[in-house]
């Protein structure tokens, strides 16, 4: 795939500081490939910063990465695009409320896989996509 502009991945894209990110990258001519539980929301916002940026390529993906096997998904994704990211803004979280012994166990592995999991298996494999690429 010929790429005249390079591409981030931007997980937690649906809203908030994920969005803000999203078009931070696009007004610098980024492609943009965000990543979120609403997909719904992320093509609007796709079609919306390729209205407003004008070139620039989108993805969505719909993935929960706070799930086993979502980081998995996402990276066989963007490897099946052909697409080689030159950043990834790891933005996906969540919170636990309540205390560690009244949150239901699930729930805090859950929120291990986003915080801990989702941060470094995504670095190494798309770090070693870009040095293949070299």
């Amino acid at each position: 795939r010929v790429m005249s502009r390079p591409w981030v991945i931007i997980t937690g894209a649906s809203s908030g500081i994920g969005l803000s990110f999203c078009k931070l990258y696009a007004a610098r001519n980024y492609n943009i490939i965000s990543v979120g539980r609403r997909k719904e929301l992320l093509e609007e916002q796709a079609k919306s910063l390729a209205a407003v940026h004008s070139g620039i390529q989108t993805l969505v993906i719909e993935q929960d990465l706070g799930i086993t096997g979502g980081a998995e998904n996402v990276i066989a994704t963007v490897r099946a695009a052909g697409i080689v990211a030159s950043a990834l803004v790891n933005n996906a979280g969540t919170p636990i409320r309540g205390g560690l012994a009244t949150v239901e166990w699930s729930t805090t592995v859950n929120m291990l896989q986003l915080m801990v999991y989702i941060r470094a298996f995504p670095c190494h494999e798309f770090l070693k996509d870009g040095l293949a690429q070299d």
